[in-house]
């Protein structure tokens, strides 16, 4: 969300995930239809998953609804959601659950926190997957990290977190299961450190764009100012730089040995150009 964090809160540092990436705390076209039909699914004898795709996400191409944008990439991933319910012991599912969140990964006001974001989040996660203790869960916190994103209005990832558990419990999963999937929600705020290795994957994931190419990390910053164009300039580049500077501040930014070694240099290197812009 911009919900990328890592590590514990600061001293003196209010502000949570989102605000880590954003500047606060934290309606598209209906999604294709033909996807979905009836309220329930019995996702015990729902279709195999596909092999998650690997590498940088394009940037999608502008000027097309997000759903007709993403239809044919969400359409695969319908496999792999049923695929997590089955394996979280659900067994009805409410067959709206997904067409909802893709709606609401298309809201008009986000420009970076998107389907887009979403997908990035998941095949970063691919992998790393191996390194997860229980990686279906960490996979579906994913799809509700970011689910609720009221530019301005504090609770976004309590709201999101409540919305996974709720989602879980309804579907038949243990109360076990989906208080470990609030938990991975409730991570990305940031206020505290990871106290798991799902935690710590599911953070790496999220927080993956930080260490993307130059240019792909300085559209991911565009794209931040959009979703907060209503805040004043010099407003807007004093409270980015000191977000960036905590990130920059910190001992690690990544918490998995993998994504350090591969993103940590050049997150830095990218964090420490935009806090160069900002001081313009």
């Amino acid at each position: 969300a911009q919900r990328h964090k890592g590590g514990a809160r600061r001293a003196g540092d209010s502000r949570g995930a989102e605000c880590a990436v954003g500047l606060v705390p934290h309606q598209a076209a209906g999604f294709q239809a033909v996807m979905f039909s009836g309220k329930t699914n019995n996702v015990r004898n729902g279709p195999k998953a596909e092999t998650p795709i690997e590498g940088w996400p394009e940037r999608p191409r502008t000027g097309e609804p997000p759903p007709n944008r993403y239809h044919r990439e969400m359409t695969s991933y319908e496999n792999s959601w049923n695929r997590l319910w089955r394996s979280l012991g659900a067994g009805v599912v409410d067959q709206q659950l997904l067409p909802e969140l893709v709606r609401r990964y298309s809201e008009p006001q986000r420009k970076y926190h998107t389907l887009q974001h979403l997908d990035a989040c998941l095949r970063h996660f691919a992998s790393l997957r191996d390194q997860a203790t229980r990686p279906d869960e960490v996979e579906l916190a994913l799809w509700f990290h970011d689910a609720v994103y009221e530019v301005g209005q504090p609770g976004n990832e309590a709201k999101s977190a409540d919305w996974a558990r709720g989602a879980v419990v309804a579907a038949g999963g243990s109360p076990a299961v989906a208080e470990r999937i609030h938990a991975l929600v409730m991570v990305t705020c940031h206020d505290v450190a990871p106290s798991t290795p799902d935690q710590e994957v599911l953070l790496d994931a999220d927080l993956s764009i930080l260490g993307a190419p130059p240019a792909t990390f300085d559209a991911y910053e565009v794209q931040i100012r959009a979703e907060y164009a209503t805040v004043e300039e010099d407003a807007f580049r004093s409270r980015r730089r000191r977000i960036l500077q905590q990130f920059l501040g910190r001992p690690r930014i990544y918490h998995t040995d993998q994504v350090h070694g591969k993103f940590e240099t050049q997150a830095r290197d990218n964090l420490a150009r935009s806090i160069r812009q900002l001081d313009r």
